[in-house]
């Protein structure tokens, strides 16, 4: 279940490299349904999701895009 409460579907090839519950994967859209794997970040065990969520929020919030992505 990701962060919004909305699931995906992440399949690998080979070693996924994930070795905590909670992981960044980092990637390439391919098409609506497909993500290119380029890399993993493991995170802590004790992610807050709540507080990651907001995160991804104010990242995609109109007052604040242009700051952070310019």
């Amino acid at each position: 279940m990701g962060a919004n409460g909305g699931e995906i579907l992440v399949k690998f090839t080979g070693d996924s490299g994930i070795t905590s519950t909670f992981v960044e994967i980092i990637g390439h859209v391919v098409d609506a349904t497909t993500v290119k794997k380029m890399g993993v970040i493991n995170l802590k065990y004790d992610l807050n999701l709540q507080v990651a969520n907001k995160v991804i929020k104010n990242i995609h919030d109109p007052r604040f895009f242009s700051t952070i992505f310019s």
